[in-house]
């Protein structure tokens, strides 16, 4: 089936989304090591506009809070690396995203500790 699933986990405000296609779990960047990168792909103040691009675009990634003392900013995340290098060829690997969505290359470690939301496996 190519329905999507979504369930809420209540302890940790975790949400999946997931096709019924087997891949491998996708990993905090907290679980890696020092000197990691991770993609990111937009940034947005709607939860719900980042799930419906992860749907229509089809990437494996994560959805991570971001709160300052005035906002809270939902990160669309895929992939973590071991160098900037493979994180630069994997964003060559995307498939073609509208120009608004410019993904670009960043510490693992600057993202680390923030919540993960929701866990997209497609």
């Amino acid at each position: 089936s190519d329905a999507s699933t979504i369930s809420q986990e209540n302890d940790s405000t975790e949400t999946q989304i997931d096709n019924n296609q087997a891949l491998d779990p996708l990993a905090r960047p907290s679980k890696f090591a020092p000197g990691a990168y991770s993609i990111q792909l937009f940034a947005s103040g709607s939860r719900d506009k980042i799930i419906g691009l992860i749907k229509q675009y089809r990437i494996p990634s994560l959805i991570i809070e971001y709160t300052t003392a005035d906002q809270t900013l939902y990160l669309w995340v895929a992939g973590t690396y071991h160098s900037d290098i493979d994180a630069e060829i994997a964003i060559d690997q995307l498939p073609t995203l509208p120009p608004n969505i410019t993904p670009w290359v960043r510490p693992a470690n600057t993202i680390a500790d923030m919540p993960v939301l929701v866990r997209a496996r497609l």
